[in-house]
């Protein structure tokens, strides 16, 4: 065989060698990403759920706490007993006192998710109604207090959350009036169907 062609052949067999390299390395490399992408994701799913789970438990070990503050004030569903109470409320009377201490446990919650420290889903799910009743019951006396002690940033935290609430509740009421939907129209299509075989039987 001649030099030439052995050389030529040697050529082509180290090109060979190397693009079979180069496919291998080239796969490694896709595989390292995909691997470093998926750990990625799993971090941030993890970094969810702790968040989830820290909300939760905030709200199950301040419930003592919420529940006895609400106890000195109107329910946010009766607006004359609000409105009475309110009345001659100021940052320095009593009933004022009690509801600064009732909003300061809202707000404090607020200024946690506002800053993403607690997760705003948990808490459009199990609160959010609430949250957004007590800055409608008390907005008068909050507008009243900002005016009054020129705090223009009083409870803004607490108002921030509630427009923030208002189109995921309405979000989390459409979807769960589908689901009921779907729920019921599957009921009376499993009814349809069964009724006359109960029948014949």
């Amino acid at each position: 065989m001649k030099p030439d062609l052995i050389s030529a052949l040697t050529a082509v067999a180290a090109l060979g060698v190397n693009v079979i390299f180069l496919v291998f390395v080239i796969k490694q490399l896709r595989l390292l990403q995909s691997q470093i992408t998926n750990t990625s994701e799993t971090f941030a799913l993890e970094q969810i759920r702790i968040k989830r789970q820290s909300t939760l438990e905030h709200l199950a070990t301040t419930m003592s706490h919420r529940q006895d503050v609400a106890k000195e004030v109107p329910p946010d569903t009766d607006p004359v007993a609000v409105r009475d109470f309110c009345k001659d409320a100021d940052s320095n009377s009593p009933n004022g006192r009690l509801l600064r201490n009732y909003l300061n446990y809202y707000e404090n919650l607020a200024s946690g998710i506002n800053c993403d420290v607690f997760d705003i889903d948990v808490v459009a799910r199990t609160s959010g109604t609430i949250i957004v009743r007590v800055f409608d019951a008390y907005k008068e006396f909050i507008y009243r207090i900002r005016k009054a002690t020129g705090h223009s940033l009083a409870y803004s935290e607490l108002e921030e959350l509630a427009e923030k609430l208002r189109p995921r509740l309405k979000r989390l009421f459409e979807a769960d009036t589908r689901r009921a939907d779907a729920f019921h129209g599957g009921a009376v299509a499993i009814n349809s169907t069964s009724a006359p075989r109960s029948r014949i039987q």
